[in-house]
């Protein structure tokens, strides 16, 4: 069983930077919040209201056209790339299953959300769908998400051939479901208050890693981690569902400074 978790350029940057030891296993002190699906809290199963790490509030569950619960944990499926990690799935494949964490305070410009998961197995059904998104208020302001149209509208209107749209203006990415099913790295970057930036990296694959910058939707403080499930039926062998390993907000505040300090420490000096 493969075990993944990447932490993005400027995460890695704020590590460095940092040289206080880590809190916890794969979390550098420049975190600002994190938690992993091997955290002891969740030793005895996922439920509303775990909450192993920091930083983020707990665990909260909603569950449209279903009866939940329809999260579990999961180490053991030959589809899950990423070790032990949260399983989001969806019992019919009617319903729609969202797992939602709060930040304990509103992203700070410069800071990035990484999130590590590991998407459903191929288009096992139509209508099928997965997304991650950060919300202000329980509203969106920006997501990459996959949904599966009937194949007769693919290419004509459609979301064409399994790709991922991203970003607020439902662009078009160069990522296709197939690419990400080992398991990628999404990191958002709130650049400044209206904007981000963000890249997908899949595992095994990281010269594919697709990038895109531009405004965010709507306004508020960005409050909110959210992962949104539906239209697969939960199949015993766990390839209808959604695998999410870990999450992480770097760098704290405090250490924004020291980033720009130590760009500064090594501008190449005049002769």
């Amino acid at each position: 069983m493969k075990s993944h978790f990447s932490l993005g350029s400027r995460a890695a940057i704020a590590c460095a930077v940092s040289s206080a030891a880590a809190m916890i296993p794969q979390v550098c002190s420049a975190q600002f919040a994190a938690d992993y699906a091997t955290a002891s809290a969740y030793a005895d199963g996922w439920q509303a209201g775990d909450n192993g790490g920091y930083g983020f509030t707990p665990w909260s569950f909603s569950v449209t056209g279903g009866t939940p619960p329809q999260w579990t944990m999961n180490s053991s499926s030959a589809y899950n790339q990423l070790g032990t990690a949260w399983a989001v799935y969806s019992a019919s494949g009617a319903e729609v299953v969202k797992a939602t964490r709060g930040f304990s305070a509103p992203l700070q410009p410069g800071q990035t959300v990484s999130i590590t998961f590991d998407n459903p197995s191929g288009a096992l059904m139509d209508y099928h769908g997965f997304a991650v998104g950060l919300l202000s208020g329980g509203v969106e302001r920006v997501s990459v998400w996959r949904y599966a149209y009937p194949w007769y509208w693919e290419g004509a209107g459609g979301n064409p051939y399994g790709q991922w749209q991203a970003g607020a203006s439902s662009a078009l990415t160069t990522l296709t479901e197939a690419q990400t099913s080992q398991g990628v790295n999404l990191d958002i970057t709130l650049t400044d208050p209206s904007t981000y930036a963000l890249t997908m990296t899949p595992f095994g694959h990281p010269e594919l890693a697709y990038s895109l910058a531009g405004p965010l939707a709507g306004s508020g403080g960005i409050d909110q981690l959210q992962f949104s499930f539906w239209g697969i039926p939960h199949l015993a062998d766990g390839s209808g569902d959604f695998f999410i390993s870990g999450m992480a907000i770097v760098p704290e505040p405090s250490t924004l400074a020291l980033l720009g300090l130590g760009g500064l420490l090594f501008l190449p000096r005049r002769k």
